[in-house]
């Protein structure tokens, strides 16, 4: 019987080795891949949950038939959210709030970080003394969550999508900056490869307040007798931060005549003079402030709901009253009182 001799023959030790060094890059290349395109969904989600931080501290949604509604942190509390001073909670004010974050103490005025309600503004008059405007009822105060609870983890916290929590930081007074780091834990190794610097968003001026400066006001006298000088045409401001959650702003009018109407502030007749009346933590008492025009230029008033009034101090008679709606951005808000 005749063999038949074959052609074929096995795999050389360096051809295998070659085989398995192409296999092993290619599985390391498919690894890198899969671990960046993963990086990078991360990343995409982390930065949409940016998004939701800054809707939470104030958000403006335009609604049927060109609507806009508003609402978050600023709007309900009258003032930016604090920012813990110790520990890594600094988004927690946007899901809970905690008494510890305010300086109150007791004092005749003493109020705290309190569940969203109906609450009745107080009046702060020029002699330093607070009346109650019971008929003037206000939905104010903390009603948190203001992130989605969705977005929160099994212990009740806001993290991005490598479980690390976002920076909040006070840029100053009226400004506020959330950060997603770019490091892991350890400080120094990436989160992914190409994520190479912080991103942050910032809370401005503009987006929560307008300009105490920039408010115009039409004071109409529709009583049928002369208004004498000297009533008060005050804002009344809700910021929940302070041991009273009670500011008012106001002006003084001139005499007003029978059916005269008095334009004042922004495009009007110059308002030379604005007064702040507050409660002082440092002093334990009420304080009031002299705004000159420029000062005013500089006072921030917060976007949502706000008590405008014309009073009469003398006999603590509200002569006129409205209800103003300040929203970010917006063109200037003209304020109209009509008395009688």
């Amino acid at each position: 019987m005749k063999l038949l001799k074959s052609n074929h023959r096995g795999f050389t030790l360096i051809e295998l080795l070659l085989v398995l060094f192409i296999l092993g890059t290619l599985a390391a290349v498919s690894i890198s891949f899969i671990e960046q395109e993963s990086g990078q969904q991360r990343y995409s989600e982390s930065i949409g949950r940016l998004n939701l931080i800054t809707d939470a501290i104030v958000k403006v949604k335009t609604h049927r038939h060109n609507q806009q509604l508003i609402s978050g942190f600023v709007f309900d509390n009258g003032t930016l959210p604090p920012v813990p001073v110790s520990g890594s909670d600094e988004i927690q004010p946007l899901i809970s709030f905690d008494n510890s974050w305010s300086n109150h103490t007791t004092n005749p005025h003493s109020a705290s970080w309190y569940s969203f309600g109906s609450h009745i503004p107080k009046y702060i008059k020029s002699n330093g003394s607070v009346i109650s405007l019971s008929p003037n009822m206000q939905f104010k105060g903390y009603r948190g969550p203001y992130l989605p609870t969705s977005s929160l983890d099994s212990n009740g916290k806001f993290r991005d999508l490598w479980n690390m929590e976002y920076d909040l930081e006070a840029v100053s007074s009226s400004s506020l900056r959330y950060t997603l780091g770019n490091l892991l834990t350890d400080g120094t190794t990436k989160k992914f490869e190409s994520f190479n610097a912080s991103v942050y968003h910032e809370t401005s001026t503009e987006q929560w307040s307008v300009a105490l400066g920039q408010l115009a006001f039409t004071v109409i006298n529709s009583s049928g007798g002369t208004i004498s000088a000297g009533k008060k045409v005050s804002l009344i401001v809700f910021d929940n931060s302070s041991p009273l959650p009670w500011q008012t702003y106001h002006f003084t009018l001139g005499e007003i005549a029978v059916n005269e109407t008095q334009i004042m502030g922004f495009g009007g007749t110059q308002i030379s003079t604005w007064k702040h009346n507050a409660y002082s933590l440092a002093s334990n008492t009420i304080t009031l402030t002299t705004l000159t025009t420029a000062a005013a230029d500089a006072v921030h008033i917060p976007v949502g709901d706000h008590l405008i009034i014309v009073m009469d101090e003398s006999s603590d008679t509200t002569l006129a009253n409205t209800q103003l709606l300040l929203m970010p951005s917006s063109s200037i808000p003209n304020i109209t009182l009509k008395i009688g």
